[in-house]
């Protein structure tokens, strides 16, 4: 096909086979798990239709639909441009569902035919994140209410222009509006400051554009006229540095081996001046605690705010502490009653309660499991929801039940989860009811169910965050998928995506990956490759079986040499950059034993039979046990090269404190034990702002002070060793001439080099006319075809093996607004893919990913986007004829035959 010109380009080009990874945990109704949702709506009169979308962690899924409950879902973004979305809601004026409205990053979009075509609200463009749509009245009319990250916005219901009201302060984008109507007046209920804390604020809506605020609520003044016991509760969370350093308001008493013995001198302290102890804490002596254990503590300011700790106690002395500001990360007003609400407190996870408007607030003793999202719905009923999982009460908070969602798998074992990773509580939905989106997808509240099991929507939705797509052939003549994942662990399909049950008990899966990672595979030769954080995996059967080593740094850049007469085929060797502290690396074994790295990979893979467990948070927390180094030595080093004696690492979710401990198993969980990791909550995943594992093609930064070394491996990657670069080449990105087992080219962002002895030398940096900008990826079709990505300007080509480059002009039209693309070559050499997103489209009205294929060396390409819609595309990797395209938000999808 010709030249296809920028105003050319026609969306829809052919449509992608979506593979997942999809309906996790292989239930045998296609009742899994999914990605990430941050949205649902759906019109009481037409229940099976549904609209969702997600962007946590920076997924992109647009806005899917369902008009079967939930069986089937369909991708709905035509005109949708933002496809980050953070809402939707069916406006009431049309019962039969169709007028849909859209919260997205950058505005409102709205669609008047079920979501089949999409029109953006041009008006709210500078009103930033809108999270949440609800109805009210603003003198006598009915309106709709929206919040967003600077304010409320307000449209009549009979429709016009949105306005919006300012803030006092940010809303943070995981807030749902809640608010309550009294005598046709209708007040706002939010937390002002962000996700993490912030002060309760009411917003009665006066006009269109004008509320008054009232705020920060504070709580009246009380006076107590005995001493009150705080069983599990701590007054110095977060207020001591060491045990011995805290808040000027606070006093060390020293270590007592018991409560008592921490009372007693709490008594002789206050007998001293009755004025000068407001409080205590006593941390008990167990080992837990670590050094604090045994200490015992009191305040002087009477200001008594406890903070739920295990194994701490805490007492409150008699007198008049003032009121405060009410500390909220996330609020819900009761839709009968102003006075009553609900709220959590920012990095405290428990749910608090008040029936004056603020005068008085409690904790709800019995809502023991953490809490972050709450809500009060119609029907008087309590929720709450955060990674733990989501709970309800339907008796005002006296008695709470864990909400359960069980899954068949194909296998024979029944799956019991109660934790997820839940984005929301969705009120209204279907009228009265309730929805969960979470980053496993969407599960519906079933009042009639006396197990309280949550009704599943997810049935074969794809819209997973994937990061990879390592793939190989199998005996059945199909394909083995295995998918790095963000809000998953690694998962794998043994039948090219049609099913994703996982790894069987015998084998050795990746599962101590968690989530983040990736890698590819070795052509068909059923080799794989994986890196995350500081290891490495490897599997020679097609992903059935890992090893799994350790390395002092990260790594990745990975390529291999090909056996004589094959552009595909491994010959065992291969390459690798790794980024690592110069001392560190250079003093620490290579490599561990074969026998030792297939424990491990035993060890830390499935748990119970679980089909590919999951994780919910991935991120080891590693602290000294030796004077000899640090808690950020221990961070950045352990749990992969430092010795026991050193540090401690918990790297799973069950909060035993031990890096080779349980992992977290999703089974064990049921809301009620907090020793199986009903408490357990990584605040990085609860952040609406956090990105996520956004993808950037070719050389990656490194720690800054690390130096990088060049990687070598003579059997396929399951072992390795490795040598510095030289210093004045630090090359970020590695390839393998496909027909000459003895080129080895390095780039860095400013020099190409060629290596004939594996790495062992360099040449000088590539001087060849033309070459210019800064550089992120090499690709070789051979020694003479050379293509050269480059940061935010067009590719460069050379045809003579580099003495002369010319620009790519064909490709310029997806580089007129500075951004940087990705590019791979097929097996053959024959087809270069230029893939990947400019984030200028978005506010240009126009789709941002853009996939396009060129089978003249760029002499001229045509686009192959088709329908994709996700704003953040991965990598593409082939296998075969075959591209395969890895999507945060549609998963992994493929174009068969895409090379004719």
């Amino acid at each position: 096909a010709g030249l296809l010109v920028w105003a050319g380009l026609a969306f829809g080009a052919g449509e992608w086979t979506r593979l997942g990874p999809w309906n996790i945990f292989d239930d045998v109704a296609n009742k899994g798990e999914a990605g990430t949702l941050a949205c649902a709506a759906s019109p009481p009169a037409h229940p099976n239709v549904i609209y969702a979308g997600g962007q946590n962690n920076g997924a992109s899924s647009g806005v899917i639909k369902t008009v079967d409950g939930g069986v089937s879902w369909a991708r709905k973004s035509e005109g949708l441009w933002d496809t980050n979305v953070l809402a939707t809601w069916v406006h009431p004026d049309d019962p039969t569902g169709n007028h849909v409205l859209c919260g997205t990053h950058s505005g409102i979009y709205e669609s008047t035919d079920g979501a089949e075509s999409w029109v953006f609200r041009n008006e709210t463009k500078a009103f930033g994140n809108v999270m949440s749509f609800r109805t009210g009245t603003i003198g006598g009319t009915p309106y709709i209410l929206a919040n967003s990250g600077n304010g409320i916005l307000t449209q009549p219901a009979s429709g016009g222009l949105w306005q919006r009201i300012a803030s006092p302060g940010g809303i943070a984008p995981n807030a749902h509006l809640s608010l309550v109507e009294t005598d046709g007046v209708t007040e706002v209920v939010t937390c002002i400051g962000g996700w993490g804390g912030g002060s309760l604020y009411y917003a009665r809506i006066d006009t269109p554009s004008n509320a008054t605020w009232t705020g920060p609520i504070t709580t009246a003044n009380q006076t107590f006229t005995s001493w009150d016991f705080f069983p599990g509760e701590s007054a110095i969370w977060a207020r001591c540095k060491t045990p011995t350093s805290c808040d000027p308001d606070i006093t060390v008493l020293g270590k007592f081996p018991t409560l008592e013995g921490c009372q007693e001198a709490v008594n002789k302290t206050a007998a001293l001046d009755g004025s000068a102890v407001a409080w205590y804490t006593y941390q008990h002596n167990v080992g837990s605690l670590g050094a604090y254990a045994g200490m015992c503590y009191v305040g002087s300011t009477f200001v008594f705010s406890p903070t739920a700790q295990q194994n701490v106690d805490s007492g409150r002395a008699p007198g008049v502490f003032p009121g405060v500001p009410i500390d909220c990360a996330n609020a819900a007003v009761d839709p009968k009653d102003r006075n009553h609400f609900l709220y959590s407190k920012g990095g405290e996870y428990r749910a608090w309660e008040s029936y004056d408007a603020g005068k008085t607030v409690n904790m709800i003793v019995n809502a023991t499991a953490a809490a972050y999202f709450v809500m009060i719905d119609s029907q008087g009923w309590y929720f709450t929801a955060t990674q733990a999982g989501a709970f309800v009460s339907s008796d005002r908070g006296a008695t709470w039940n864990a909400l359960h969602v069980i899954m068949h798998e194909r296998s024979g074992q029944i799956m019991d989860r109660v934790p997820h990773d839940y984005q929301r509580i969705v009120p209204d939905f279907r009228g009265d009811g309730i929805a969960f989106p979470s980053d496993q997808g969407l599960h519906i509240l079933n009042r009639s169910s006396t197990t309280f099991q949550l009704t599943s929507a997810v049935g074969d939705m794809k819209n997973a965050i994937a990061l990879s797509a390592l793939i190989a052939p199998n005996k059945n003549g199909s394909r083995n998928l295995v998918v790095n994942m963000w809000d998953w662990d690694v998962c794998a399909s043994f039948d090219d995506g049609a099913t994703w049950a996982g790894w069987t008990p015998t084998e050795k899966a990746p599962g101590n990956c968690g989530e983040g990672g990736g890698g590819q595979g070795m052509g068909a030769s059923g080799n794989l490759i994986m890196f995350h954080h500081q290891h490495w995996w490897q599997s020679s059967d097609g992903g059935h079986n890992f090893l799994c080593g350790e390395l002092p740094g990260t790594a990745g850049a990975f390529d291999y040499v090909r056996i004589k007469g094959s552009r595909t085929e491994p010959n065992g060797t291969c390459f690798a950059v790794l980024n690592a502290p110069a001392p560190a690396a250079l003093a620490l074994p290579r490599a561990a034993s074969a026998s030792a790295l297939a424990s491990a990979g035993t060890a830390r893979g499935r748990s119970d039979s679980a089909a590919s467990a999951a994780r919910i948070g991935d991120e080891p927390d590693c602290r000294a046990k030796s004077a000899s180094v640090s808690d950020a030595w221990c961070q950045q080093n352990c749990p992969a090269v430092c010795p026991p004696a050193l540090c401690s690492c918990d790297d799973d979710d069950d909060d035993d404190g031990g890096y080779t401990g349980h992992n977290y198993r999703p089974d064990a969980a049921d809301g009620k034990d907090p020793s199986d990791g009903d408490h357990d909550m990584d605040p990085k995943d609860m952040d609406p702002y956090a990105k996520g594992p956004g993808y950037t093609p070719g050389i990656q930064n490194g720690v800054s002070g690390n130096v990088n070394f060049l990687m070598v491996s003579h059997d396929f990657g399951a072992n390795w060793s490795w040598t510095a670069l030289p210093s004045d080449f630090q090359a970020g990105w590695l390839v393998c001439d496909p027909l000459d087992p003895t080129t080895l080219y390095g780039l860095s962002s400013s020099c190409l080099r060629v290596s004939h002895d594996q790495g062992g030398s360099w040449s000088g940096c590539n001087a060849g006319a033309g070459l210019k900008g800064t550089f992120t990826k090499l690709l070789v079709k051979d020694a003479a075809t050379l293509f050269l990505l480059r940061s935010g300007q067009v590719p460069l080509r050379s045809q003579d093996g580099g003495k002369t480059w010319t620009e790519l002009t064909a490709a310029a039209p997806l580089f007129r607004y500075g951004a940087t693309f990705d590019g791979s070559l097929s097996w053959s050499g024959k087809t270069l893919v230029l893939s990947g997103f400019d984030g200028s489209a978005v506010g240009r009205g126009a789709r941002g990913t853009s996939v396009w294929k060129s089978a003249d060396d760029g002499e001229s390409f045509t686009d192959e986007t088709g329908d994709v819609i996700t704003n953040s595309p991965g990598p593409g990797m082939w296998f075969e004829s075959d591209f395969y395209f890895v999507t945060r938000g549609e998963g992994v999808m493929v174009k068969r035959g895409f090379e004719l």
